[in-house]
């Protein structure tokens, strides 16, 4: 019995020393093969991502794999709305690139209160990362610093925060810039003269003030001629644009051209002058291109659109949450500025607009 024992304990010995050495000859044989083959073994998603990863430019990354299953939450300033709505499909695409776990969570309302809501909801979760768009630079902060003390890191886009302290980076296009390009286009289409009213949501939205002032100072240095005879704040609600751009155009029956710094500004002072037949006279500039701007802009009811790159904005976002994710926060940015587009109906079939052009909610 006992040499019997000792056959056995040999033959075990022996099978565990040959799988000793296969197991240092494959791993011999993963030491000789390229880096992004280490990565994709190593990672437990599909080589899809691993490829989508290193194709996104991590320059200090470590290999892609370190982010896969992380959480990611983006909560817009509303939904829904073309733009934040097209930042969510791209975004999905972009996180599945990354092997990351995304969640889009949305306020119904664009209001502080209801956005700070949707947040403490959101951190109750604990995500990995929150990508925000505040709609209140002060108001918004309370909610987000709750995060940042929780340690978990935080990315601005569409919108600042007055108090930037502890935030990874914050990306926007140049609303000064989209301002001056309305304010242009509007000029030179109203041959220079003439009265103008601008419409906006609110008053204080510093992104929204920047499009008005870039809008005054484009008037300013090169239509002296064209005026600004009423700056209103009507909301985010399209008929209560329609209903105050009745009253304006009452109240001073010399303006010709209305800026909208939103698409819900723009739409609903379009409808009143369209409701008035006078589309071609007094014509209406709106900041965004969402799909019933770009038949109202088609059909002439809307004069020119400004158009941000939400694509481009997520990209960023994502990229960098997944630099900051991977222990490379240095590596971002603090702000990411991108370059805005004045589409009119003479180039919005140009393939190479398509960037700029929203999409509708799913």
């Amino acid at each position: 019995m006992n040499g019997l024992k000792e056959i056995a304990a040999r033959r075990r010995w022996i099978a565990a020393a040959l799988a000793l050495c296969l197991a240092a000859l494959a791993l011999s044989a993963c030491g000789g093969s390229s880096s992004s083959s280490s990565s994709s073994e190593s990672s437990t998603g599909s080589e899809e991502t691993t490829g989508g990863e290193e194709s996104a430019g991590n320059e200090g990354g470590s290999g892609g794999s370190s982010v896969e299953g992380k959480t990611v939450v983006f909560v817009p300033g509303v939904s829904p709305l073309p733009y934040f709505d097209t930042m969510n499909e791209v975004a999905e695409e972009e996180a599945k690139k990354y092997g990351l776990n995304y969640t889009y969570q949305p306020p119904p309302e664009f209001n502080p209160e209801v956005e700070t809501e949707t947040l403490n909801a959101v951190l109750a979760t604990e995500p990995d990362l929150l990508i925000v768009s505040p709609v209140d630079p002060v108001a918004l902060r309370p909610p987000i610093e709750r995060f940042i003390a929780k340690g978990i890191p935080v990315i601005t886009i569409d919108g600042e925060l007055e108090n930037r302290e502890g935030i990874v980076t914050s990306i926007y296009c140049n609303n000064r810039e989209g301002g001056q390009l309305a304010g242009e286009a509007l000029g030179k289409l109203m041959g220079g003269t003439g009265s103008t009213a601008i419409f906006n949501i609110a008053p204080g939205i510093p992104n929204l003030e920047e499009r008005i002032e870039g809008f005054e100072e484009a008037l300013s240095k090169n239509y002296p001629k064209v005026t600004v005879a009423a700056v209103e704040n009507p909301g985010a609600d399209p008929s209560d644009s329609q209903t105050k751009a009745r009253s304006v155009l009452l109240a001073n029956p010399d303006i010709r051209g209305f800026f909208g710094t939103t698409e819900v500004n723009a739409e609903g002072a379009a409808a009143a002058v369209k409701a008035l037949g006078k589309s071609n006279e007094i014509l209406t500039a709106a900041y965004d291109t969402a799909p019933n701007e770009v038949e109202l802009l088609k059909e002439g009811v809307l004069a020119v659109l400004i158009a941000q790159e939400p694509i481009k904005e997520i990209q960023e976002g994502m990229k960098a949450a997944v630099e900051t994710l991977e222990g490379n926060e240095s590596e971002v940015p603090e702000t990411i500025v991108l370059k805005n587009k004045a589409i009119t109906a003479e180039n919005v079939d140009d393939p190479s607009n398509a960037p700029y052009l929203y999409q509708e909610a799913r």
